[in-house]
Formats: C-alpha cells, structure tokens, sequence
C-alpha cells in the first residue's frame, strides 16, 4: 500500500494554506514544476503537517516575486490556491506567500505579502498519508523523508513525470 495520496481538481488547491515551501523542483517533471510543501492537516496552532508535492505539468510563466527577499527557512503561502480566467489551454494558478523583503539597512518593510501566479496545462498533487508534528524550525530531511521520499512521490504520480 502506497504512503502518499495523489489529489486532483479542487483537492490540490488548499495544500498551500499556511503551507511551507521547502523546494522548487525542476529535475523531476519534463515542461514542468514540482514544488515541495510541509501542509498542515488543519489551520490550528501546531498541527501536524504532511508532506506535499505540487506538480505543474505542460509549464508556462511562473511569476514569483524575490525583490530583496531573503527566505533563509523556507517561503510561506498563506491561501488556498485558486485558478484565475484561463486563456486557452493554459491555466493559471494563483496563492499568496509571506516573502519579508528589506531594504538596505536590514529593516523589514511593510509589505511582506507577495502573490505568485502559475501557468500550466495542469496541476496535481501529492500527499503522505503519515503526518509528524513540527518543530519551531519546522521539520528536518529526516522528518520529511520518513513521511514520504522523492522515490514514492515519483512513484505515485509517476503519469505525471
């Protein structure tokens, strides 16, 4: 029995709230983008989080915005993803992220909310079914592979790379 659950249609969108990006991946999908999330399993102070892969397949424009932003532990979204009007066979996909900007003297600006805008022909997901509880730093390599490894996350969504 597999440890990670594939997700499609309106089950990939809310893997990005409150979730941390640990990796954008360019190596495992052709024409396309994995990003690599700790997702928590529910909006309340500490909970546990999954392991989650978003994979955009048949790739267009990606729109993220790294202006002075210096994200030494990882990108936080902040919202469900939500798909925008699509213009013919691309779709674009939309979330908003914490990115802490500052400026030359170390001062954190004000604005520190960014939204990121995905086109792809496609989008789907991928989730371990073991969860773990984070620390402060959030989880290790050790943590987040022992949920689920690079292999079984191929493996499950293997149709889309």
């Amino acid at each position: 029995m597999s440890r990670v659950n594939r997700l499609e249609g309106d089950d990939v969108m809310p893997l990005t709230l409150d979730a941390k990006v640990v990796a954008l991946r360019w190596d495992l999908a052709p024409w396309g983008l994995v990003i690599d999330l700790d997702t928590p399993t529910s909006e309340a102070e500490n909970a546990p989080v999954r392991r989650a892969w978003l994979v955009f397949s048949g790739l267009g424009d990606v729109s993220w915005p790294f202006d002075r932003a210096r994200v030494p532990n990882g990108c936080w979204l902040t919202t469900p993803m939500f798909e925008l009007k699509p213009e013919g066979r691309m779709r674009l996909f939309s979330f908003f992220a914490m990115l802490p900007q500052f400026d030359e003297a170390d001062r954190l600006q004000p604005n520190a909310g960014a939204q990121i805008v995905i086109s792809a022909l496609s989008v789907h997901g991928l989730v371990s079914r073991e969860v773990a509880v984070p620390s402060a730093d959030g989880l290790s390599r050790k943590e987040r592979t022992a949920l689920a490894t690079d292999t079984e996350l191929v493996e499950a969504g293997a149709e889309f790379f």
